[in-house]
Formats: structure tokens, C-alpha cells, sequence
């Protein structure tokens, strides 16, 4: 099982990985992109914290949007993230909507997914992270 702790803890131990990812044709990720379902959430909060400053620490630029729980939203964040030429991208969906798209469009383009919390059926990212929710 889990807890809030491991989770923000896994979440940051895959950047330094990300490296090493074929799919980023092995190259040092420098800049990441994380979209978050919705930063109201105390949760959600957390893990983009701990993110944040996993990567001042290591010297990796964070560009977080928060879809504020609305799926179109999220779509179209994760879209401007990939052309902001992203190394990888962490992903909490904001639901069904913003589930699949933007995961089958960022490894499209060559960019490592990591799902957090939700991972889309038919469109799995590159690793899931997620918790029982107990």
C-alpha cells in the first residue's frame, strides 16, 4: 500500500530516470511538464511541491498548469506543453476526457509519460504511479 508520502516520493525519484528513457533518446531531461488534474486539491498540491522542488534541487525547469478539473482545459495545457519542447511529461488526468489524448499525444511526439493517480485505458503512460486510496 502506498501512502501520500511514497507516492510524492516515487513521483520524484522517476525524473532523474528519465534520462536514461529510449523514448527521450537518452538524453539528461532539463525540462519537464506537469499537468495536475486540479491544484485545489490538497493532494495534487503536494506532489506538484514536492515535483517543484525536485527538480530546483537537481536544476530541472517545472512547467505546471493546473486544468482546475476540467478536462478540455488539460487537453489544450498539455498540448502547449508539448511545444514548449518538453523532456517528459508528468500527468494527473482530469478525467476520461483528458485521460487518453494527451497521453497518445505526448508519445507521439517522443515524450515520456509518467501517470499519476489515474492511467487511461488504451493509452497507458510510460510508468503509473498511483495510490489504493485508502
Amino acid at each position: 500500500m502506498l501512502t501520500k508520502r511514497s507516492l510524492l516520493l516515487a513521483a520524484a525519484a522517476v525524473i532523474p530516470l528519465l534520462g536514461l528513457s529510449e523514448v527521450a533518446s537518452a538524453k539528461e531531461a532539463k525540462k519537464l511538464g506537469l499537468a495536475v488534474a486540479n491544484l485545489q486539491a490538497d493532494f495534487f498540491n503536494q506532489i506538484k511541491q514536492s515535483v517543484e522542488a525536485y527538480g530546483k534541487e537537481k536544476g530541472i525547469e517545472i512547467v505546471t498548469v493546473d486544468a482546475k478539473g476540467d478536462s478540455a482545459t488539460q487537453v489544450s495545457q498539455v498540448q502547449d506543453l508539448i511545444t514548449q519542447n518538453i523532456d517528459a511529461l508528468i500527468y494527473i488526468p482530469a478525467g476520461a476526457t483528458a485521460a487518453t489524448v494527451p497521453t497518445k499525444t505526448a508519445k507521439a511526439a517522443g515524450i515520456p509519460v509518467i501517470n499519476v493517480d489515474r492511467n487511461a485505458e488504451g493509452a497507458p503512460g510510460d510508468t503509473f504511479i498511483a495510490t489504493n486510496s485508502v
